[in-house]
């Protein structure tokens, strides 16, 4: 006959598994939120507010930038800044267009400085969102075009999505608890096996007289 112990044991030994897999399911993955689409934004070839032009710039730059951290889907539109300031000329460019953003770039000369100023401006309500400009110096196609990515990179920055959230502790997880279930499972067998082994009866010898 089995002692109360042994049974106590034995109780004692589900309960552990019991609670350690009620543990395991709880600890379901993070819910990570759902990454919101790209904003399109049309980028206009960059204006020259100065004459004469010192050289063409094309919009290939300001792509590359905005095209940082996965934020913002930029299209070149072929159009300069200029359409800007004329009644329905952005209207007509993006007829048809999803662009929500317009990015406009304006370029001035002041000898061999050039300053770069870049605007992104809401297309729905038609007021400026956000405004870079650099100055560059002993300017040269190189440096200015370089100078547009840098400013496309930093008007990007905002709309980059959030980092994903870090891993959840080691306790928390899943595979963890399940690792903790098998050993307890284990363990509470070999224990119980152990302690039903000796308590075992021992076997009655009758000894004739």
């Amino acid at each position: 006959m089995v002692k109360k112990s042994s049974i106590s044991l034995a109780a004692g030994c589900f309960l552990a598994v019991s609670l350690s897999i009620g543990c395991a399911s709880r600890a379901a993955a993070p819910v990570v939120p759902a990454a919101k689409p790209p904003v399109e934004v049309a980028v206009l070839a960059p204006s020259w507010a100065t004459e004469p032009e010192l050289y063409t710039i094309g919009a290939e730059s300001l792509v590359r930038g905005l095209s940082v951290g996965g934020g913002l889907r930029p299209r070149a539109v072929p159009a300069a800044a200029s359409c800007a300031d004329e009644s329905g000329c952005l209207d007509r460019v993006l007829s048809g267009s999803a662009a929500e953003e317009v990015l406009v770039v304006r370029l001035a000369a002041l000898g061999d400085t050039v300053l770069v100023r870049a605007a992104m401006i809401d297309r729905r309500r038609g007021t400026q969102a956000a405004a870079r400009q650099e100055v560059v110096h002993d300017a040269t196609p190189a440096r200015v075009e370089k100078a547009l990515q840098d400013l496309g990179a930093a008007l990007a920055a905002p709309f980059a999505p959030p980092p994903p959230p870090p891993p959840p502790p080691i306790v928390k997880t899943p595979w963890f608890w399940a690792a903790v279930t098998g050993g307890l499972a284990v363990t509470g067998a070999a224990v119980l096996a152990a302690v039903l082994a000796s308590q075992r009866r021992p076997d009655v010898v009758i000894t004739p007289p």
